[in-house]
């Protein structure tokens, strides 16, 4: 059996069969010309007879023998021109097979196999793009998270030292508030004693809950990190408030041994507005002292307020890169649907009819729809079942045998 590529070949390379199309050609196409001209004319002339006089079963006749010589007329047209065709689509088919064998539509062309490899080549970077990716936002968390954690422990700590701190001040406030006349040296020789030092052993248990994605041993090195840090701090601040309010209070003894001395002496009345007046002063300089220590702690809790929105900005920022999809420059990424499932095809019209397929007319519907018009008409014409919807009726349609 002769190889068709090999015949095409062949024929297009063969003077002879080229020289041939070239005469016989015209002689075919002017055949075919006058044969189509008669043919019309002749149809033509019957169809203005019936249109004149009305259908006859004379003239019935005549169109169906018309009818099956056109049939004839169009065979005997196709025999004439059917050698012609054949050579030039064995052309166009050597010259297609030639162009197919380096088209990069073609599956098995070199272009198409480069092309291919190179869509696995992005898809591997893409891959590994997006695993550096997810990497790189799972730190990026871990990191968010140790964070959160470490401003989480430095307020509290700052908290328990304040806690701390302001019983210490009003232990003293209370000891020279208690002060009598006759206990004057031994709250002085009292407050001489206090030491302003901090204690360096100072370690409160944390509240802060320990966070279930971080490790044991990382939530210690955090909580110890964040002591480190701040005890230095605690100690200075411990030393300064506690040394200001051991000298301000000393300093004030003197005057409320006056004071106490004047009430017992004064009468009921006096020694009343006195103690009322030294109580009023007392109110003053204590909240002097809150108002310092508590301005203090407004500017620690915004400083950990920022830290704690910072820490939680990144916790979100690395989940919102770590759930996008990773594009690059060289590479297009796009998605295509794979049915597993009839029904799922129910559901990809359903989605296109809502979209699009409402919004067109009836005719671009039947193009669209031809292939299911047709089983629908087979249908009815076939087993009698007919659909039952709004807009769909059926047409007779008859023809002559």
């Amino acid at each position: 059996m002769t190889n068709p590529s090999t015949t095409a070949v062949a024929i297009s390379s063969n003077r002879e069969n080229i020289a041939l199309v070239v005469q016989q050609a015209p002689q075919a196409y002017i055949s075919n010309r006058d044969s189509a001209s008669k043919c019309t004319a002749a149809g033509q002339s019957l169809i203005d007879e019936i249109e004149r006089t009305g259908m006859t079963p004379q003239l019935d006749q005549q169109a169906a023998a018309y009818i099956e010589k056109t049939r004839r007329t169009i065979k005997a047209m196709n025999e004439r021109r059917a050698p012609l065709t054949k050579l030039f689509d064995a052309i166009r088919a050597e010259h297609t097979a030639l162009e197919n064998a380096i088209n990069p539509s073609t599956s098995d062309s070199p272009a198409a196999r480069l092309q291919q490899m190179r869509n696995d080549y992005a898809a591997r970077l893409r891959q590994q793009e997006i695993a550096r990716q997810q990497a790189e936002a799972a730190r990026q968390q871990a990191e968010a998270r140790r964070k959160a954690y470490r401003a989480s422990l430095d307020d509290d700590y700052r908290q328990q030292f304040h806690a701390h701190l302001t019983s210490q001040i009003q232990a003293i406030e209370a000891m020279v508030e208690a002060m009598t006349v006759d206990t004057y040296q031994q709250v002085a020789d009292a407050l001489g004693q206090i030491t302003t030092e901090f204690d360096r052993f100072w370690c409160p248990t944390s509240a802060v809950p320990l966070p279930t994605l971080i490790p044991a041993e990382d939530a210690a090195d955090i909580r110890k990190a964040s002591l480190d840090e701040l005890m230095p701090k605690f100690a200075e601040q411990y030393q300064f408030e506690m040394t200001d309010m051991i000298q301000s209070s000393i300093d004030r003894l003197p005057s409320r041994l006056q004071q106490l001395r004047h009430i017992a002496q004064a009468s009921a009345e006096d020694a009343q507005a006195a103690r009322q007046q030294m109580q009023q002063r007392q109110a003053e300089e204590q909240a002097r002292r809150d108002a310092a220590r508590q301005q203090r702690q407004a500017e620690e809790a915004r400083a950990t307020q920022m830290q704690q929105q910072a820490a939680q900005a990144q916790s979100l920022f690395a989940q919102a890169k770590s759930s996008g999809a990773s594009t690059t420059r060289s590479a297009k990424v796009s998605r295509r649907i794979e049915v597993s499932d009839p029904q799922g095809f129910l559901a990809i019209f359903s989605t296109w009819w809502q979209r699009e397929g409402q919004n067109l007319s009836v005719e671009e519907l039947a193009k669209i729809m031809k292939k299911q018009l047709t089983f629908c008409e087979a249908l009815a014409n076939k087993q009698g079942v007919e659909v039952d919807g709004i807009g769909v009726s059926y047409v007779e349609v008859v023809k002559a045998r």
